[in-house]
């Protein structure tokens, strides 16, 4: 994941970096071979529901970390800025 934040900031507005990052081993997708992004919204970031590695550009950092139950505490508790 290192330089992946850097790659984006290049080649992205700063509104259209994504904050997370979910890497899956294959996308769902629907007999018309949509994407299945319903799943994926419910779940959003909480840790319990999200079985696959995802990575949060936590503000400050140079990059993305690994998105940890701390890291979901601090954004709860309105620590960081988004």
């Amino acid at each position: 994941m290192s330089g992946l934040s850097a790659h984006l900031a290049k080649h992205l507005p700063s509104y259209a970096v994504p904050m997370f990052v979910r890497i899956q081993p294959e996308a769902e997708t629907t007999g018309t071979f949509k994407f299945r992004k319903v799943d994926l919204v419910e779940e959003g970031f909480d840790l319990d529901a999200v079985n696959d590695p995802l990575w949060f550009l936590e503000p400050g950092a140079d990059g993305f970390v690994e998105f940890a139950s701390a890291h979901a505490q601090r954004l709860a508790n309105g620590d960081y800025r988004l």
